[in-house]
């Protein structure tokens, strides 16, 4: 395989399941309002880039992991 093959594989896997819907739900089902919200409503990072990169770190590299690091004041 070409490197722009395996681009191409990873950059449309990787944007399939960055377009799902992220929904966190408690053990019920119920969907709730998780403090995870917070990263994302500051505009800087939205979900689908988070996920992008954790889903492209993953196949490349093997893990993906994302570190959230809670700031006081």
């Amino acid at each position: 395989m070409s490197l722009s093959a395996v681009f191409a594989a990873v950059e449309i896997i990787a944007n399939s399941l960055a377009s799902l819907p992220i929904h966190i739900k408690d053990l019920n089902g119920n969907i709730i309002d998780h403090p995870l919200e917070n990263v994302f409503s500051n505009g800087l990072l939205t979900k689908f880039t988070l996920i992008k990169q954790l889903v492209q770190d993953m196949l490349i590299n093997g893990n993906g992991i994302a570190y959230i690091e809670k700031r006081n004041g």
